[in-house]
């Protein structure tokens, strides 16, 4: 076999070298160019027409009124359980101002306006009944609260005393009360009531 020696000169002519590297350059510029080139569109685009507006549609018959809304009734709130009354001390606001109208109970060096002081024991949070009460000024029933006795004598003193002037003004406030209502109108044959009023006032001489 014929081997070729690697130091060998290239024995190819010199008008083959030209024209082969001829090409090659050619062929550069081809593919350079067709690089360059923007892509066309295959298929044509459609001819592209001005769009026509369509006539409004006509209506066939008259539109009829329609009828007004009526506006509906409110929701009525369903009534709940029935309110449960608690028992609890009496109140009567006006035997408290029957009360306050009285002098203090103390007497001296007394100072600030007549108030109502509740001395029974209540509940939880509450006040002891409205006619468990004694007229003290503020000055007093501010140092009862805050000694829980007032001077010239001891709790049990005054606890018995406040009892005995509030029995003694409840009973007076009740009394006012009778006189005050109107007398029942008298049926003719019926015989006359004993009047209840009379025995009241002589149970309150007693107690002075």
């Amino acid at each position: 076999m014929n081997e070729v020696c690697p130091h060998a000169k290239d024995e190819t002519p010199r008008d083959v070298r030209a024209t082969w590297s001829s090409s090659q350059q050619s062929m550069k510029k081809k593919t350079n160019q067709q690089s360059r080139q923007p892509l066309r569109r295959k298929t044509p685009l459609a001819s592209s027409s001005q769009l026509k507006t369509k006539t409004p549609l006509k209506a066939t018959a008259s539109l009829k009124a329609t009828a007004s809304l009526k506006t509906k009734t409110p929701l009525k709130a369903e009534p709940g359980p029935p309110k449960v009354k608690r028992n609890g001390p009496p109140r009567d606001p006006e035997f408290l101002g029957f009360v306050r109208e009285r002098p203090c109970l103390f007497g001296n060096d007394c100072d600030g306006r007549v108030e109502a002081h509740h001395f029974g024991r209540g509940g939880t949070a509450t006040k002891c009944s409205d006619y468990e009460t004694v007229p003290l000024c503020t000055k007093h029933h501010h140092l009862w609260h805050l000694q829980g006795s007032l001077p010239t004598a001891t709790r049990e003193d005054w606890m018995a005393r406040f009892r005995k002037q509030a029995s003694r003004m409840k009973h007076e406030y009740e009394t006012s009360l009778q006189r005050l209502r109107p007398s029942p109108a008298k049926v003719p044959g019926q015989k006359d009531q004993p009047n209840s009023v009379e025995p009241a006032i002589a149970r309150e001489a007693e107690l002075t």
